[in-house]
């Protein structure tokens, strides 16, 4: 009875039916060698895996040297590899767990269908092998985005100003200099010119690959200034696990771009290395901007040009005032004559004029700029806390001056 279930079986498998769309000795084949077929699908796929691996490295080494991300096509390519690995992982699994019996009445039916399905996966493997032999134009495009373009207050209409952009600008243009400091006391506009050179190179017909701009502040912290770092880069460091592998992989990124890093608002001295940023040299033409209040921080950061940036003359700090005011309430002479004396207690410093100025824009009552400028000079300090002072007249024009949410 086992041999005549056996025969029936196969009668079954090979009937009329079944010959419609596949030869007798198509279907039979696929009764043939199933451990061998499935030893030639476990070795293409562990070549297609090897190829998939190769391909990520590619894909990688790209996006930390040159911004690089893969095209359509690769992404589409990566995501049928990992789908057929899980459904060749499958099959293997199933198979391991289904031992039919030759005799039983399912067994040639099944073995016919696993081993077609088998010939199917590796006709599918082998031309996936084929097609992810891209070559490397094929693989990445290059990002549009060389970095942020920052919200930026004109004040290049000074010629204060203009002058320390032009002496910036000219460090970053040149081969001599690849470390620049900017130093200047709180206020004094060393973020606002930054800003503007920043979105120069940016839209400019530079040779810079990328503008990375960081902002570090007084509380310094290594692992959010790399962090900050690889996001402008496009790339996560939450593979890694220690400073080291940090700076390691953020030196990859950088080591091949002709990159402008800007450290803004630095309070401290720190080794690039421990970063992960490259060294600027005049082969690999990278520059290293960091802006800050003291002398001494530039000095430990070992920069070979410093660029003071000075308070606005008399003159540019009235303009500048006049211009956050409004002209039109400074036509009453009375209210003018007391402006002046406004502007100039703000000792030309732009914050501190762009911030009184726009709290008494439009104020029309002689008694309030009365009041804004003896709270002023009641304010008023060592010029080396001008900063303090900036937000000491911030706070005297909002209960003294007016109250706008009445």
């Amino acid at each position: 009875m086992d041999v005549i279930g056996a025969v029936v079986s196969i009668m079954s498998c090979l009937c009329a039916k079944n010959c419609i769309n596949e030869s007798i000795s198509r279907q039979y084949g696929h009764l043939r060698n199933p451990k061998r077929k499935l030893g030639k699908l476990r070795r293409k796929m562990e070549e297609l895996n090897a190829l998939k691996v190769e391909v990520t490295i590619k894909l990688e080494q790209m996006q930390l040297q040159f911004g690089m991300e893969p095209k359509e096509g690769v992404k589409l390519w990566l995501r049928n590899v990992d789908e057929i690995d899980s459904e060749v992982s499958r099959i293997t699994t199933e198979n391991r767990q289904e031992n039919l019996s030759w005799y039983c009445p399912n067994y040639l039916c099944s073995r016919k269908q696993f081993g077609k399905l088998v010939e199917e996966k590796i006709e599918e493997v082998a031309d996936l092998i084929e097609k992810g032999n891209f070559s490397d134009d094929s693989l990445a495009h290059k990002l549009q985005n060389k970095g942020l373009t920052l919200p930026t207050t004109l004040l290049l209409e000074n010629h204060t100003t203009m002058l320390s952009w032009k002496k910036i600008w000219s460090c970053l243009m040149g081969s001599k200099v690849g470390r620049i400091g900017v130093y200047g006391m709180g206020g004094i506009g060393k973020t606002t010119i930054m800003r503007e050179i920043n979105n120069q190179l940016l839209k400019g017909s530079t040779d810079f690959g990328c503008v990375i701009w960081v902002t570090v502040s007084k509380d310094f912290d290594l692992d959010r200034l790399q962090k900050g770092i690889a996001k402008q880069l496009n790339f996560s460091l939450s593979d890694c696990e220690s400073v080291v592998e940090k700076s390691a992989k953020i030196y990859g990124a950088l080591h091949r771009k002709r990159f402008v890093q800007v450290l803004d608002d630095l309070w401290e001295p720190f080794p690039l290395e421990q970063v992960g940023i490259p060294f600027p040299t005049a082969e690999n033409g990278c520059k290293i901007v960091l802006t800050t209040r003291l002398m001494s921080i530039c000095r430990g950061m070992e920069t070979e040009q410093d660029v003071e940036i000075k308070v606005l003359s008399e003159d540019e700090a009235w303009n500048l005032f006049r211009d956050k005011v409004g002209k039109a309430v400074l036509v009453e002479p009375k209210i003018q004559n007391i402006a002046r004396k406004v502007a100039k207690e703000c000792g030309g410093f732009p914050l501190a004029i762009i911030t009184v100025g726009r709290a008494l824009r439009r104020e029309t009552n002689i008694s309030e700029w009365e009041i804004a400028l003896t709270e002023l000079r009641g304010s008023t300090g060592s010029i080396e806390c001008m900063e303090d002072l900036v937000f000491a007249r911030l706070r005297c024009s909002l209960t003294k001056l007016r109250d706008d949410t009445n």
